[in-house]
């Protein structure tokens, strides 16, 4: 039996399981890498030779017999992000529903193409309004269309049954085949059955349900066994309702002994008769005498998807976007691969001398150009969870990173963590640090600014005296004179400078998107609409050449010797030195669904990190933009 499950609510993405490489893909003209992983799954499908999923870089092909993986089709600015895979018909074409136009795309074995009517055997049906769509497990299509008529594609004839009623339910969340090619259908408090024989619409009585379980209960997922008995997942209870074919009574399979089993997101059922639920903690399979949960030791043990193959081997999805396969009461990992990025969402990049300091999500990677060395920082302190905030090499050669967990440091190979437990921070939400001419160390948190002298005992320094609660310091930084300068506020932060004579802040009144030193440590401050920097502990404009365009809009910089990068926020670039400036066109623009999170330039290269990966790309490549319109 084949099933498919509406997921909005039960596919939670986040970020993700162990290093991963797959081979660095290139734009058409080549004048760009991509880096990513294809782990971070929300959905897939099993194929009798290859599995199909589908991530935020867009949908992959794994052999099951060779391991070859394919990125067979990008995601782009144009593409839909989110796809859930249909199946694949008795021609050989695989189909995919899309959450935007076009609603569904159809693989010919070749490319994808955009599909809005099926048309066979002189029958079009438009897609474009459907009740469902389902490719049962014989490979035919099923649609019902909006005036409720079905119809069932196959290779050699299309059946149609007209007037099935199923157009009058609302809010259909589920949709299964049974084995004697009855379809059924749910909805959060309803159960539907059509009979294909009979052609009747038969709503099953589900009052049993909720006087078992409660009347706030919904139902969120189902299966039909081979003697049409009905088995559902709900919510908010920890229990399995069932629906007995020959009593027509319910009744309900409780787990209380598991306080981790929250609920069944998908329920399948094998040509054995076994039955196999994706729960909150694990894999479930009752062999119609025995209950068995299954853990996964690699993953957590929160399943949502469960698909089968031809030998009945169950491929689960977990929320953390890896899929096992189960064979032999064992979990073997679909998907390996050895480097580069743990995850898709680049936070943040920083250059260290010739290498990259690349943060993506727990990971952290060090990327020279060539050799990749990872970190796991879920190994590093009490916290599982580290973004990467701020960035420095100290005197001794000991590298210090600003993260939301914690300040650590890196020397020979070992890391130090210094928390709230240890060193007096009341947030370890740490989003920059500086190192003093006096070897101080100022750190800068969500929840105030700490100076620490060389004995590491601590200070709370207010930039306003009369505010009681925490200050948000988004950055510290030092000018040339070792004057320091401090930007309070989340997301534009307003400047202050630091009166070392009093030991008090003074405000600039001045909102400041960016703080950077360049290599002679001149410092800068970026603007929407300008570049700032500090002369005898004032601010003024910065001696640097742009483009005089009312609507440019700055967001990121960074200095590479005396040439400054700009990244504009249409996603271009300019380079500016004292004497002249160029405008290049990003070449990523195109493929870069989500935001652009951070930017860098390294041994000639520009690297951009986004919600999609790691794009590197050279200078020498850049397209200048001769014509500064449409800004």
């Amino acid at each position: 039996m084949f099933q498919i499950m509406r997921k909005e609510n039960l596919l939670l993405l986040t970020i993700i399981v162990s290093i991963i490489n797959i081979s660095n893909v290139f734009a058409q003209k080549n004048t760009y890498k991509h880096y990513f992983t294809p782990k971070e799954i929300r959905d897939f499908y099993v194929g009798e030779q290859d599995l199909f999923w589908e991530n935020k870089i867009g949908i992959f092909k794994k052999n099951l017999k060779t391991d070859k993986i394919e990125l067979i089709r990008p995601n782009n600015a144009q593409i839909s992000q989110r796809s859930a895979f249909k199946g694949i018909d008795d021609e050989g074409k695989w189909w995919i529903q899309s959450s935007t136009i076009p609603k569904y795309m159809v693989h010919d074995g070749k490319s994808f193409l955009p599909i809005d009517t099926i048309t066979q055997h002189q029958v079009k049906v438009p897609l474009k309004n459907l009740k469902f769509f389902i490719i049962s497990s014989d490979k035919k299509k099923w649609l019902v269309d909006s005036v409720g008529q079905l119809y069932i594609f196959s290779k050699t004839e299309v059946q149609i049954i007209k007037n099935t009623g199923i157009n009058e339910i609302k809010n259909i969340s589920g949709v299964s085949i049974d084995f004697k090619e009855n379809l059924w259908l749910t909805t959060y408090k309803e159960i539907y059955k059509f009979d294909k024989q009979s052609g009747k619409l038969l709503k099953i009585d589900t009052e049993g349900l909720f006087n078992e379980l409660g009347s706030r209960i919904n139902i969120i997922s189902h299966g039909i066994d081979q003697n049409e008995n009905i088995w559902v997942g709900i919510i908010p209870k920890s229990a399995i309702g069932f629906y007995n074919n020959k009593t027509g009574k319910w009744s309900k399979v409780r787990f209380d002994e598991n306080p981790h089993f929250t609920g069944v997101s998908e329920i399948v059922i094998d040509k054995d008769d076994t039955k196999w639920f994706a729960s909150s903690n694990g894999l479930l399979k009752y062999d119609n005498k025995d209950w068995t949960f299954f853990y996964n030791d690699e993953t957590s043990n929160s399943s949502y998807q469960i698909k089968l193959d031809k030998e009945n081997n169950a491929y689960v999805g977990y929320i953390l976007g890896t899929i096992y396969k189960f064979e032999n009461n064992q979990f073997k990992r679909v998907i390996e691969s050895d480097n580069p990025l743990e995850s898709n969402i680049i936070s943040s990049i920083f250059c260290d001398n010739n290498s990259l300091w690349i943060n993506a999500s727990k990971g952290l990677h060090n990327f020279d150009g060539k050799k990749w060395v990872n970190f796991d920082l879920e190994q590093v302190g009490n916290h599982n969870y580290k973004i990467v905030n701020d960035f420095s090499v100290n005197e001794d050669g000991s590298r210090w990173f600003g993260t939301t967990t914690g300040l650590l440091k890196l020397k020979d190979n070992k890391w130090k963590v210094f928390d709230r437990n240890n060193n007096g921070l009341s947030n370890d939400q740490v989003n920059s640090f500086i190192f003093d001419s006096e070897k101080n160390l100022w750190v800068g948190t969500r929840e105030g600014l700490f100076k620490y002298n060389q004995s590491f005992a601590s200070t709370k320094i207010l930039l306003n005296p009369n505010q009681t609660y925490g200050e948000y310091i988004n950055f510290i930084k030092k000018d040339k004179k070792g004057i320091i300068w401090v930007g309070k506020g989340e997301y534009i932060p307003m400047l202050y400078k630091y009166d070392a004579l009093n030991n008090k802040f003074e405000s600039m009144n001045q909102s400041i998107i960016q703080a950077l030193s360049d290599s002679k440590n001149n410092l800068f401050f970026l603007t929407s609409k300008s570049l700032l920097t500090t002369a005898d502990g004032e601010i003024c404009i910065a001696d640097f050449k742009f483009p005089s365009f009312k609507n440019i809009n700055f967001y990121k910089m960074f200095f590479e010797g005396d040439t400054l990068w700009i990244l504009l926020g249409n996603g271009n670039i300019i380079k500016s030195t004292n004497k002249s400036f160029k405008v290049f066109k990003n070449p990523t623009i195109d493929v870069l669904k989500e935001g652009i999170t951070c930017f860098c330039v390294c041994r000639s290269k520009i690297y951009i990190g986004s919600q999609n990966g790691l794009f590197e790309f050279n200078q020498a490549d850049l397209e200048e933009i001769k014509l500064y319109t449409n800004w």
